[in-house]
């Protein structure tokens, strides 16, 4: 089960959020699957790289999009 449910992401000291931003944000658990996949995911999103997902129909790569 992915997620650290309950954890939080909070911005760094001095940073300052933009309109509408919360200063911290709680994960929420929302995918059931390989936690490596989306740990690369994320990954490579944060380092503003891009990201393609391949696969057979029906493997849940719209929903891990939009969870990302």
């Amino acid at each position: 089960v992915m997620g650290s449910a309950g954890d939080a992401l909070s911005l760094p000291k001095g940073a300052r959020p933009g309109a509408g931003v919360p200063r911290r944000l709680v994960i929420e658990q929302k995918f059931v699957g390989e936690r490596a996949l989306v740990e690369r995911c994320v990954v490579t999103l944060a380092g503003e790289r891009g990201l393609l997902l391949v696969g057979e129909p029906g493997t849940a790569k719209s929903m891990l999009s939009e969870l990302l």
